[in-house]
């Protein structure tokens, strides 16, 4: 039945893939889309970011702790809502330059230290999202058909790779929308299995919830978008400020409403005992389900956002790669003065594919990588958030980063980590930062 749905669905990627290469004269808009992405575009790139690894894994937090979830997601929409708002200063501190991703911008005003951390921090936290994404996809493929865990990881990789090779950053964005479509077809049957009679819908107001934990991964949530690079690549490929502000919030707003039903599925899949394993919480859920029919729309639904995520961070990684190599290079005077080529994102491609499927076929919790990428991303976050209001110095915007890296592994050797302390690594860099610096008069 698996199959039915999902290789047409191939079909048709590989198709819009070739037909965007062949429509694409400029190649110099192979890296960006052209900067041409207009607000519906951006929406639908940004929301498409609920990739398998989260369909799963937020299902897995309501599982084991689902005031958590909850609280996390509504940070990501206010998150996501904040940029949207903030959008003309993105676009104005990015004028003149071509930058691909967050980490570019530190580069420009921070100097090679500040950036390189920043870009390694970005790199090895959606490296783990891109993890996240193929061990999702492995689980979910291998236990609906009889391809072996190691196979369907290769497989997704390799969909993946091929398209980014084809067409690109405007493949992933068309592809997005395809995603887009069968995300939200799928949204409404995943609801209806969620609360498919009335006694079940009682246990959505079971939560495991105290003010500490609310608060804490509330900001977590926020402080995590604010320190993306998958976003802030979208926001720089934007034609303009009305078109990330339009995307953004219409993304936030989104993005909360589908991932608030995602942890309901982990609430219920707990209290109806479906499962013990909260990994396999979403895709049992959905299996209890008699229909095949509505169980094979949710799954293509799934298949699609595996891909809608990974692709996204298979580019955002080589791209950042490509980017870093020209800085140390024979091409360092192109950085900033011309666009990436197809050549030298596509050089990195494959070795971000192969690493990536290594990697994932040794990966054992989703809970567990999800934690490491939160972490990672709050390293970086208390710079992102100084910038805007703060004038600081270069020095100093490395020392924030360092003491964002020093938290991060603090707290990750905590023997009690959880998602609930994870905002505790701003907090040093966030301090610094604010009485090492002054406030912007203009």
């Amino acid at each position: 039945m698996f199959w039915y749905y999902v290789v047409p669905y191939i079909f048709l990627l590989a198709i819009v893939s070739i037909w965007t290469n062949k429509k694409e004269k400029d190649q110099s808009n192979y890296a960006m889309a052209g900067r041409k992405i207009g607000g519906f575009s951006i929406f639908s790139s940004v929301f498409t970011l609920i990739g398998a690894g989260e369909l799963m894994t937020v299902a897995a937090l309501g599982f084991i702790n689902s005031g958590a979830a909850i609280t996390l997601l509504a940070g990501y929409g206010i998150g996501m809502i904040v940029l949207g708002f903030t959008a003309k200063l993105s676009e104005k501190d990015s004028s003149g330059h071509y930058y691909y991703s967050l980490p570019d911008m530190i580069y420009k005003k921070f100097g090679p230290m500040a950036g390189l951390i920043s870009n390694l921090l970005t790199i090895s936290a959606f490296f783990a999202l891109l993890i996240l994404q193929l061990y999702a996809g492995g689980i979910l493929i291998s236990e609906l058909s009889s391809v072996p865990y190691l196979v369907a990881i290769i497989l997704c990789a390799v969909i993946v790779g091929g398209y980014i090779m084809v067409s690109g950053f405007k493949g992933v964005i068309i592809t997005d929308k395809i995603q887009l479509f069968l995300m939200l077809f799928g949204l409404p049957i995943l609801l209806f299995i969620t609360v498919k009679n009335s006694d079940q819908l009682s246990l959505i107001t079971q939560l495991d919830f105290n003010i500490f934990s609310a608060v804490s991964v509330l900001l977590t949530g926020i402080f995590v978008v604010l320190g993306s690079g998958d976003i802030w690549q979208r926001i720089y490929a934007a034609k303009s400020t009305k078109s990330v502000k339009i995307g953004m919030i219409s993304a936030g707003v989104g993005f909360a409403l589908y991932s608030i039903v995602l942890a309901m599925v982990g609430i219920i899949a707990r209290e109806n005992g479906v499962t013990d394993n909260p990994d396999l919480a979403f895709m049992s859920l959905v299996l209890s389900h008699q229909a095949e029919a509505v169980i094979g729309i949710v799954l293509l639904a799934v298949f699609s956002a595996i891909l809608s995520t990974a692709d996204t961070e298979v580019y955002l990684i080589s791209s950042l790669f490509a980017n870093e190599r020209r800085r140390w290079g024979k091409n360092s005077d192109v950085v900033d003065s011309s666009e990436l080529t197809k050549k030298e994102v596509n050089s990195i491609v494959p070795f971000v594919i192969i690493l990536a499927i290594a990697a994932s076929y040794y990966a054992e919790s989703l809970v567990s990588i999800y934690e490491i990428l939160l972490l990672l991303l709050l390293a970086i976050s208390p710079l992102v958030i100084i910038i805007p209001f703060r004038e600081i110095k270069k020095g100093h915007a490395t020392i924030v980063l360092i003491l964002g890296l020093i938290a991060l592994f603090s707290v990750a050797l905590l023997p009690f980590l959880s998602i609930d302390l994870a905002a505790l690594v701003i907090i040093p860099g966030l301090l610094y930062g604010f009485l090492f610096s002054k406030k912007r008069t203009h």
